[in-house]
C-alpha cells in the first residue's frame, strides 16, 4: 500500500482512534474530573496525532522528526494521566491495562 497523506499512516490511525477512545473514557470521570484531568488527557490524546499529521506534511527529515517527538511525548504525558486516573481509582485496572 502506497502512502499519499497522513490518514494511510497506521501510527496515525491508531493515534487518532485512542484520542476518540480517551475523550469517550473521560466522560466517566467524577464531574470535578472531567474538566481538569479528563481535559488534560483529552488534549494530550489529541496532540498525538495532530503531530503525527503535522510531521507528515513537513519536507525535511529533521522537521518531520520534530513533530514526531512531540507526538512522544505527549504519549509519555497521557501516560501518566493513567496512572494518576489509576490511582484515584477514576479507571479500573482493567481499564489501565487495555489503554
Amino acid at each position: 500500500m502506497k502512502i499519499t497523506r497522513f490518514e494511510d499512516l497506521k501510527v496515525w490511525q491508531l493515534a487518532h482512534k485512542l484520542s476518540i477512545e480517551i475523550a469517550e473514557l473521560a466522560k466517566s470521570f467524577p464531574r470535578d474530573e472531567k474538566y481538569d484531568l479528563g481535559g488534560q488527557m483529552r488534549r494530550s490524546a489529541r496532540s498525538i496525532p495532530s503531530d503525527i499529521s503535522e510531521g507528515y506534511g513537513r519536507f525535511h527529515f529533521n522537521d518531520k522528526l520534530t513533530f514526531y517527538e512531540r507526538a512522544r511525548a505527549s504519549l509519555g504525558e497521557l501516560r501518566n494521566h493513567f496512572q494518576e486516573a489509576s490511582g484515584n481509582k477514576y479507571i479500573d485496572e482493567d481499564c489501565y491495562k487495555r489503554f
